[in-house]
């Protein structure tokens, strides 16, 4: 009985690792994604203010500059998320 008590409480407490660390793996995704997100919400708000600076440069019809050029470059940002769901998929 004793050895079957014993075996009953190291299957528990290895279940509680593994759970631990999914858990721990499954926020070092989140964080990763929450970052990745974070960074595209970045890129589209320069994104944002270089269509405004163009936008009002064409309104007010103002003379190109060569300092317009790196607002040319910002208008449309290469974005692509690809959250990592290695875990979250594991625990489904």
């Amino acid at each position: 009985m004793t050895s079957c008590k014993n075996h009953d409480t190291s299957e528990i407490g290895h279940s509680d690792e593994l759970e631990h660390q999914i858990l721990k793996e499954f926020r070092l995704e989140l964080t990763q994604n929450l970052d990745d997100i974070n960074s595209n919400i970045e890129s589209l708000i320069i994104s944002k203010t270089a269509n405004e600076i163009i936008i009002n440069n064409m309104e007010n019809n103002t003379k190109y500059h060569d300092s317009l050029d790196y607002h040319f470059t910002n208008l449309y940002p290469y974005l692509i998320f690809s959250p990592n769901e290695t875990t979250f998929n594991y625990l489904k």
